[in-house]
C-alpha cells in the first residue's frame, strides 16, 4: 500500500514539474504591452490615414534605405515592405469599408513567438476588425482589416456567386451545343468539294471527247505548213535558175537547199 502511495505522489510530481516548465516556457516571451498599444494607435491614427495611391507612388520611388531611416526616427517598427503592403491594404479596405472614424479598446493574443493586438474600428460603410501582429522583437509584421458583414449580405454574395458560377457553365454548354449542331454540315461541304472536283473532271473530259477524231494536232500543222514553204522556196529558186541559164526547170531537180553561213545578203 505504501509503494502504491509513493508512485501516485511521485507521478504528481513530475507531472507538477512539466506543467511549471511548460508554463515557465510559454511565459518566457515578454513584450511590453502598453508599448504595443502605443505603436499600434500610432499607425491607425496618423499613419494610415494620410496614406494615398500618391503617396505611395512616391514611397516606392524612394531609395529603401532612406525610407528604413524615416521609419526608425519617426518610431515605427516596420520595414519599408510591411508598409506597403499595408498602405495598400489600408486603401483596399477604406474601398471597401468606407472612410475610417474610429475604433475601439486593444485585445492581445499572444502565439508562440508573434503577439496580435486586435480592435474593432468603425468606419463610414460598415464595421471591422484591426488586428496588429508583431514579433518577438515588437516588430509590425502585418495590418489585416476584416469588415464585418451582415447575413443577409454573406447570403447576397454567396447567391450572386452560385449565379455567376452558373452561368458560366450554361455559357460553355451552350457553346458546345451549337459547335455540335454545327458538325452536322461538315459531311455536306465535305461532299460539295468533291462534287466541284468530279464537275471539273467530266467538264474536261467532255472537251477532250467533243475535239474530232480525224482532226491534227497542231505540231503537226505547223510541220505542213513548214514543208509548203518550203516546196513554194524551191520553186522560186528553181524558176530563177531556168531564167538565168535559158533551161527548162523540168530539165533539172533541186535535192536540197542550204544556206551558206558566209552569205551577207
Amino acid at each position: 500500500m505504501k509503494k502504491k502511495v509513493s508512485i501516485l505522489l511521485s507521478m504528481i510530481a513530475v507531472l507538477v514539474f512539466l506543467t511549471g516548465c511548460g508554463a515557465t516556457k510559454e511565459s518566457s516571451y515578454s513584450y511590453d504591452d502598453e508599448l504595443l498599444k502605443q505603436t499600434s494607435e500610432l499607425i491607425i491614427t496618423q499613419l494610415l490615414p494620410n496614406v494615398t495611391e500618391e503617396s505611395l507612388t512616391q514611397v516606392q520611388k524612394m531609395d529603401e534605405f532612406a525610407f528604413q531611416s524615416q521609419l526608425y526616427n519617426s518610431g515605427i517598427p516596420m520595414t519599408p515592405q510591411v508598409y506597403l503592403e499595408s498602405a495598400n491594404g489600408w486603401i483596399q479596405a477604406q474601398e471597401e469599408c468606407g472612410a475610417y472614424l474610429d475604433h475601439g479598446d486593444y485585445s492581445i493574443e499572444v502565439e508562440k513567438d508573434i503577439v496580435k493586438l486586435t480592435t474593432a474600428a468603425q468606419f463610414k460603410d460598415r464595421s471591422a476588425n484591426i488586428t496588429f501582429t508583431y514579433d518577438d522583437k515588437s516588430y509590425l509584421q502585418s495590418v489585416t482589416v476584416s469588415a464585418d458583414y451582415s447575413m443577409g449580405e454573406i447570403l447576397k454574395k454567396a447567391i450572386l456567386n452560385t449565379l455567376l458560377g452558373m452561368g458560366t457553365v450554361f455559357l460553355v454548354l451552350i457553346f458546345i451545343s451549337i459547335i455540335i449542331s454545327l458538325l452536322k454540315y461538315v459531311p455536306d461541304l465535305l461532299a460539295g468539294k468533291r462534287k466541284t472536283r468530279e464537275q471539273k473532271v467530266e467538264e474536261i473530259e467532255q472537251r477532250a471527247a467533243s475535239v474530232p477524231e480525224n482532226s491534227e494536232p497542231a505540231a503537226v500543222i505547223a510541220e505542213k505548213s513548214e514543208d509548203m514553204a518550203d516546196t513554194v522556196l524551191v520553186a522560186v529558186i528553181a524558176a530563177a535558175i531556168a531564167s538565168a541559164e535559158e533551161i527548162s526547170p523540168q530539165s533539172f531537180v533541186v535535192r536540197s537547199i542550204k544556206r551558206r553561213p558566209e552569205n551577207k545578203w
